[in-house]
């Protein structure tokens, strides 16, 4: 019986720039959309099954959300709390993290096939991932070698409703935000913005090394690079 990952998530219902975020949605899209091309197999994760979690009230069955948990505190206090949803996710396969990768060349492999999945979801779902992190870049091993996959999803977008965003949000993981995401630009987010991500990614691991083995913590704990981690465009 194939391995699964269970994913449990309070998932916000609207990003910091009001775009819809539902990862369940989008894969669910993803795999039905992809499923004729098996040349992206374990390029993403495969949805077997994902729903909100629901809980038992007295005699009824609720959404298990911060509006129901929060339902008697006074309302101006639930307005500063952002609205998140219990979500349950199932899906295969069950990835390795990057930083487990034995080589440089198993590195190319796995950014290339990233690459390839990235592509396909955009133009054949019209989804763009826009949070591109070195945690949201796994690998499956088998007798042929390394297949690199792309997860998590949560900050997803339409391409058509990031361009009709009239000021895009401040979207993704520090240190690998686009300049743009970084600066509030008001320039509409395309596919560069996470090829841009993606560069910051191979930089920061061609610094800090592949793995564990590969590390030299003492050697690069004054570099200018450590300085993307604080957010500012300018470092």
């Amino acid at each position: 019986m194939p391995k699964v990952l269970i994913k449990d998530a309070w998932a916000q219902t609207l990003g910091p720039d009001g775009h819809v975020c539902d990862e369940v949605a989008y894969l669910r899209e993803i795999r039905d959309t992809l499923a004729d091309d098996h040349t992206l197999d374990n390029m993403y994760p495969r949805l077997q099954a994902g729903c909100v979690v629901q809980i038992k009230c007295s005699d009824s069955v609720v959404d298990d959300t911060t509006q129901y948990i929060l339902m008697h505190i006074d309302t101006n206090t639930q307005a500063k709390v952002p609205v998140r949803v219990y979500k349950r996710l199932v899906m295969s396969p069950v990835g390795e993290p990057i930083h487990d990768l034995k080589s440089i060349d198993e590195l190319i492999v796995v950014v290339g096939d990233v690459m390839a999945a990235h592509s396909a979801i955009v133009k054949r779902c019209g989804l763009l991932h826009r949070d591109l992190s070195d945690n949201n870049i796994m690998f499956c091993r088998n007798a042929d070698g390394v297949k690199g996959m792309l997860i998590d999803f949560d900050n997803a977008c339409r391409v058509t409703d990031v361009q009709n965003m009239e000021q895009p949000g401040c979207v993704g993981t520090l240190p690998f935000m686009s300049i743009g995401n970084l600066e509030h630009s008001k320039v509409k987010q395309t596919v560069l913005d996470d090829w841009e991500s993606l560069v910051y990614i191979l930089c920061w691991i061609g610094t800090f090394g592949i793995n564990q083995a590969d590390q030299d913590c003492g050697a690069v704990r004054d570099l200018l690079i450590q300085k993307w981690q604080t957010g500012s465009a300018a470092d």
